[in-house]
């Protein structure tokens, strides 16, 4: 209940009072026994929330808090990944560390995290939770400055799963995401056609 709140409370924007709330759970949660998988998930929000925190400390240009902020996170983030018993939460976890990684400029770091996730994607079962993994984890690809062809066909795996699912929050997000791919590899045909799709998908 408290990881929930807590959950809640960052995408209200009340940041600290998500990390005040957070905390407290992690501290009940340690001292359950045999629960490292409620762990994993409340150590993965708490990351989160101080991944938020890290971000509004570099808007007031507080660098030493951002920065300590964001490695707070990265810690939550590889523990999570041990002791989780969810695949698709360790997958979570290790998906926001790659992502925290490349904001942070730690490419080897982030380079790699690549091969055991894509391998954890491919074994997963069609659900949202894998559309929005292979998603995101295509957005970090692009972001690295990877334009392998791999990425596309990965992507068209993911909107292929959404559409079978008949969500059309993935699958939209899914197309973008493409779209965006291909304005890297100045593909402009293919970027407009699959961003109008999405955006389409996204209006109804």
């Amino acid at each position: 209940g408290l990881r929930n709140l807590g959950k809640m409370l960052r995408l209200a924007g009340d940041i600290d009072e998500s990390y005040r709330i957070l905390t407290l759970s992690l501290a009940v949660v340690q001292r359950l026994p045999n629960s490292p998988q409620i762990e994993s998930e409340t150590l993965l929000s708490l990351g989160n929330t101080e991944r938020t925190l890290a971000k509004r400390a570099a808007i007031f240009k507080d660098e030493k808090a951002a920065d300590n902020y964001n490695q707070k996170a990265l810690e939550r983030y590889q523990k999570a990944v041990a002791i989780a018993s969810s695949p698709l939460t360790r997958l979570q976890a290790q998906l926001n560390q790659l992502s925290l990684l490349i904001e942070r400029t730690q490419n080897s770091d982030a380079q790699a995290l690549l091969s055991p996730i894509f391998s954890q994607i491919s074994t997963l079962p069609a659900s949202r939770g894998s559309v929005y993994a292979a998603v995101n984890f295509a957005e970090s690809l692009i972001k690295l400055g990877i334009k392998e062809s791999a990425i596309p066909n990965f992507l068209n795996t993911a909107i292929q799963q959404a559409e079978s699912l008949e969500d059309k929050r993935a699958q939209s997000y899914a197309l973008g995401t493409l779209g965006k791919f291909y304005e890297k590899t100045q593909d402009w045909s293919k970027a407009k056609n699959l961003s109008q799709a999405a955006l389409l998908i996204a209006q109804q």
